[in-house]
């Protein structure tokens, strides 16, 4: 990952999409969550067990989410 020391470039927000008719209060709370934990570096980190590592993705979120006290 490259440094950015001048804050040039902005943070790397993760934004769900969802259809408006599936949200309700679980899943809000379960988005709310899931962003509270997820930060620039630690989706770096799970991108690159996915796509260098060649792990399953679903193992990959699975382990985040267990770590991550949300399972």
């Amino acid at each position: 990952m490259l440094e950015d020391p001048e804050n040039l470039f902005p943070a790397e927000n993760v934004v769900p999409l969802i259809a408006e008719s599936k949200v309700d209060d679980t899943t809000s709370q379960a988005l709310d969550a899931v962003s509270a934990e997820l930060d620039t570096q630690t989706l770096a980190a799970l991108l690159k067990e996915v796509i260098v590592d060649k792990k399953d993705a679903e193992d990959v979120a699975a382990g985040f989410l267990s770590e991550a006290g949300l399972a």
